[in-house]
């Protein structure tokens, strides 16, 4: 009689982790995406009123909008998972038994973690191809560096597929454990990260210096300040990819429902909404930058110019 007190006991604690840990997630959830939306009509705002021309323009608009529809279906999905865990641990179960509700659950069950599952990899995917984009227009005159670019971007695609086919073979987004391939992913992608802002880096202190021999004005153009927000963007989410990675890493042995998975699962997800995030800030930021910037016509196109001389640069 004890033994089945102290398992019954066991099993509702069990079943208040569970609980906790799914409703903190959604909330979570619901507030990023909150945010996530109100960035993109932001963006859409400013997008609705400029006229974009030029492939890199177009393209990052291509991106964002794939990313805010990968962002929904992604909220969507996972809400919808909460909802079915909700619905089977707490609410009367069906006349068959609990095994039968399980079992009939499961169907719904695959296809929201088959949904989380490729809809987080495209997300992640487009945050690299970003990164790669961002060094692309930066060194666009070197044939040495695209062709290194046009290599990463084969190998990012790669990884990324062959780790969401990982996740969706174990049916990972459904027990929330980490595998040895997602922190060699996460390690993969912090790298190239850093590699590539590195060379954003270096042009932006060429072209410093190019405007301080040949110019005495000291205030920064709005070229300067893009590439200032390329560098400064590229590290702000190296920070979070490090912790995730950490993360991901301490995770590989954590047990189902432990303290150190829930708060994997917690950083997952401010990872995620990070790196669907900041790309839509740089885009809101850049564009307010072109909007109301206090210099004339004329040296907006001098430090166009400059900078395209920089770039020519070997």
């Amino acid at each position: 009689m004890a033994s089945q007190e102290a398992q019954a006991l066991e099993e509702l604690v069990l079943l208040g982790q569970a609980l906790f840990q799914n409703f903190t997630r959604t909330i979570l959830f619901c507030t990023f995406y909150g945010i996530y939306c109100l960035l993109f009509i932001t963006a859409v705002y400013i997008s609705s009123w400029k006229k974009f021309t030029g492939w890199s323009k177009n393209t990052m608009l291509c991106l964002l909008i794939a990313t805010s529809i990968s962002v929904t279906l992604f909220m969507t999905a996972n809400v919808a998972l909460n909802m079915i865990f909700l619905r089977d641990e707490t609410i009367v179960p069906v006349p068959a038994g609990k095994e039968a509700q399980a079992a009939a659950s499961q169907p719904f069950l695959e296809v929201g973690a088959q949904i989380s599952n490729w809809t987080s990899t495209l997300i992640f995917l487009i945050g690299d191809i970003i990164i790669i984009w961002r060094a692309w227009a930066v060194w666009m005159h070197s044939k040495i560096v695209k062709s290194f670019l046009a290599l990463i971007l084969l190998v990012t695609i790669v990884l990324n597929l062959a780790d969401a086919s990982e996740d969706s073979k174990k049916n990972l987004f459904v027990t929330g454990q980490s595998v040895t391939i997602d922190w060699v992913f996460f390690a993969i992608s912090l790298s190239l990260n850093v590699i590539l802002t590195l060379l954003i880096a270096y042009q932006t202190w060429k072209y410093y210096r190019f405007r301080r021999s040949t110019s005495t004005v000291t205030s920064k153009t709005i070229v300067g300040r893009i590439l200032l927000l390329l560098v400064e963007s590229g590290a702000f989410w190296a920070i979070f990819q490090v912790l995730n990675l950490t993360f991901k890493a301490l995770d590989l042995k954590a047990s189902n429902l432990s303290p150190l998975q829930f708060a994997t699962l917690i950083v997952s997800v401010f990872y995620i909404y990070v790196t669907a995030l900041n790309p839509l800030a740089i885009f809101i930021l850049v564009e307010t930058n072109n909007t109301y910037d206090q210099h004339s016509g004329s040296e907006q196109n001098t430090s166009h110019a400059e900078l395209t001389t920089v770039l020519s640069e070997p």
